[in-house]
């Protein structure tokens, strides 16, 4: 049976006294591609901060990889593999592209510019241009690549797609699909467009008030409005 890379254990957190994850628990495993759903409010976000260090928990556990990071800081958590993409403050608007993605390859184990380059093209000849003067597709993209400049073996993305077009989106999840694939990294993502992400996980998990409703491969789930409408509509 395959080990969990990261196993989530009985995990409380909130924020100043509120609390917003209730005994969550939840398992993933090596190179799965896992969608985190919900209504808004309902955990989402928390989670991920909390798995990264970023808000404290109150109580739990948190293994990864075999090991206990519940204590950890966030440096020390990514440092050994963990990626994570923030909702906002995912890039350095003052400097160039080429400056972002060096200065994220600064900690961990860092791959190549020319191979994160080659996986969202958009990026190619833009390399001299300041992150502040591009598109919000290029920027989205930019600090994506920012996180994988280092090799992780988790990746968590936090509502990658919020602002972008269509085409830009999807032209973002093909360059995570691509490395995901040739790399065998697992995904977490936190999204509400959930008919674009729908090619990209292969397990859903739905959030409501701060615990799991349903968790399910069968992710047909992300485009049937009625079992939808039954999570949501609480």
């Amino acid at each position: 049976m395959t080990e969990p890379l990261l196993s989530i254990v009985k995990l409380c957190a909130g924020y100043g006294g509120r609390p917003v994850l209730d005994s969550f628990s939840l398992e993933i495993l090596p190179g799965q591609q896992l969608a985190v759903i919900g209504p808004n409010g309902c955990g989402k976000s928390t989670l991920l901060r909390t798995v990264t260090a970023e808000i404290p928990e109150s109580s739990g556990t948190i293994i990864f990889r075999g090991e206990d990071i519940t204590y950890l800081e966030t440096h020390e958590i990514t440092r050994r593999g963990m990626g994570y993409l923030r909702q906002t403050r995912n890039v350095f608007s003052g400097l160039t592209v080429i400056e972002n993605l060096e200065l994220a390859s600064m900690d961990g184990r860092p791959r190549s510019i020319a191979d994160v380059l080659e996986a969202f093209p958009v990026l190619k000849g833009r390399e001299t241009i300041r992150a502040g003067l591009m598109s919000g597709g290029e920027r989205q993209t930019l600090a994506v690549a920012m996180v994988l400049m280092r090799h992780v073996s988790l990746l968590l993305l936090d509502e990658p797609l919020a602002g972008l077009s269509q085409k830009s989106a999807e032209a973002l999840l093909s360059g995570i699909a691509r490395l995901q694939y040739s790399e065998g990294f697992a995904v977490v993502m936190v999204e509400h467009r959930l008919k674009l992400i729908r090619p990209y996980v292969d397990r859903v998990v739905v959030m409501v008030r701060g615990s799991i409703e349903e968790d399910t491969e069968d992710t047909d789930l992300l485009e049937n409005r009625e079992r939808l409408e039954k999570h949501y509509l609480v």
